[in-house]
């Protein structure tokens, strides 16, 4: 049993025991009315009756239940279903649903002896009687073996009949940041070069400290959109001063594609090498073991264990990678981390269909797919300016929604830009950013 309960503020909350055991009351302690979602409650929507128990109208209400649920996963919502949950049909349905919108889910087990129950029963005006009473908890008893192999995140039993009852703690996700408002410094992809990452941080003032990692004298951070290996002349150094940046506090990495590919190649792992792949194999030749034993450990440690994207600034600011859908926006998981890291495939149809379909308050903002300018479209923000393709490195200010970039030194990789543009001089406003 517990006394405190921690949840995630988006998930999906299944409460299951006998009727009358207090669930209802329980979850009006500590939840919102438009967070619950009462099997009676929709009984009562569909038939007029809170109590009208004939086969039909269960399963009408039930499908009504399902369908509000999933609407609060879709828009990111906590969704707390107040029914007995003792049918696995039920839970597993609504498991599904979980997992569909990528909710971590919660199955809270509420316990009370049967006297209890009893008792609380006859004091009821729905009262469903003794005989439903004792059936139900002959089904809970059975049930409870299957509880732990069904594949909720949480499992968590609490006493009904105590005096004390457990708080509930909503909590956001460790990518959740609400009140994170920077100032940032978002930097998209660098792809190895490390000359332009550079230049671009004197742009944007940060300056070396003692030990000759850049700081910014007003305490600004920077945020790395992922992409800083292959294709550029030295990975190593990029990945070297990243690390150094986040190891002092100054810097968060996300990781794309392409430094996942990296980190295979630092462990060794056999794979198809494209250019980027072959100029980045050529820099291991040149490094001591030692130094590139600790770039392997923070790339590896990065690749493994960065969020998916970050939520920031009162929701106001998503980074990603690649891509993110609206209803993974503060979620996480493995189909969440490949969307953000990888987008919807070079050859998917679908490709770039997510920045159509945002809807969401948060700017997005993004790499992954190169522009000769930073493009701005249906609230996201696309800063892989294809730097080593000849183009520029970009970086976003925030909160000032300003732009900031320098020139590419040489093409590093393929033939370039057909039309390369100058990067502008100076801060530039968000708004210019081409639409």
């Amino acid at each position: 049993m517990t006394r405190a309960i921690t949840i995630p503020k988006r998930a999906l909350v299944v409460l299951c025991g006998p009727s009358a055991v207090g669930k209802s009351t329980w979850s009006r302690a500590h939840f919102t009315s438009s967070q619950i979602i009462a099997s009676d409650r929709c009984r009562q929507m569909v038939s007029d009756d809170l109590n009208w128990h004939e086969p039909l109208v269960s399963d009408v209400a039930f499908d009504f239940l399902y369908h509000w649920v999933e609407q609060r996963l879709r828009l990111n919502r906590l969704a707390v279903v107040d029914s007995t949950a003792l049918m696995t049909g039920t839970r597993q349905h609504l498991l599904s649903l979980a997992r569909k919108w990528h909710s971590p889910s919660a199955l809270i087990i509420c316990n009370a002896d049967m006297e209890t129950c009893l008792r609380r029963d006859r004091e009821r005006a729905d009262s469903v009687g003794p005989r439903v009473l004792r059936r139900q908890f002959k089904l809970m008893a059975h049930e409870r073996r299957a509880f732990s192999r069904e594949g909720w995140d949480q499992i968590i039993e609490i006493q009904m009949s105590s005096e004390q009852e457990p708080a509930v703690h909503l909590v956001p996700l460790p990518h959740e940041r609400p009140d994170d408002e920077g100032p940032f410094d978002i930097i998209g992809d660098v792809h190895g070069c490390r000359a332009e990452l550079g230049d671009l941080l004197l742009n944007l003032g940060w300056v070396p400290d003692e030990g000759g990692t850049p700081h910014h004298p007003e305490g600004r951070r920077l945020i790395f959109v992922g992409d800083l290996s292959c294709g550029g002349p030295d990975s190593i150094g990029v990945w070297d001063l990243a690390l150094r940046l986040r190891d002092a506090g100054r810097a968060e990495i996300l990781a794309g594609d392409h430094d996942v590919r990296f980190a295979r190649l630092l462990r060794g792992e056999a794979m198809e090498v494209d250019r980027g792949l072959e100029i980045a194999a050529g820099e291991l030749m040149n490094h001591p073991t030692a130094h590139l034993e600790r770039i392997t450990e923070g790339v590896q440690e990065v690749v493994g264990t960065s969020p998916p994207h970050l939520l920031l600034d009162h929701e106001r600011l998503a980074v990603t990678h690649a891509a993110i859908a609206d209803h993974m926006i503060g979620k996480t998981g493995r189909v969440v981390r490949d969307f953000c890291r990888h987008g919807e495939g070079p050859r998917s149809p679908h490709r770039g269909d997510w920045i159509r379909r945002h809807r969401g308050i948060q700017l997005v903002v993004h790499g992954h797919t190169p522009t000769p300018v930073p493009r701005m479209r249906n609230h996201t923000l696309s800063i892989d300016t294809g730097c080593v393709l000849g183009g520029a490195l970009t970086a976003l200010r925030w909160p000032e929604r300003r732009l900031v970039q320098v020139q590419a030194r040489a093409i590093h990789w393929g033939t370039g830009w057909a039309t390369p543009a100058s990067a502008p001089q100076g801060e530039i406003p968000l708004e210019s950013a081409v639409c």
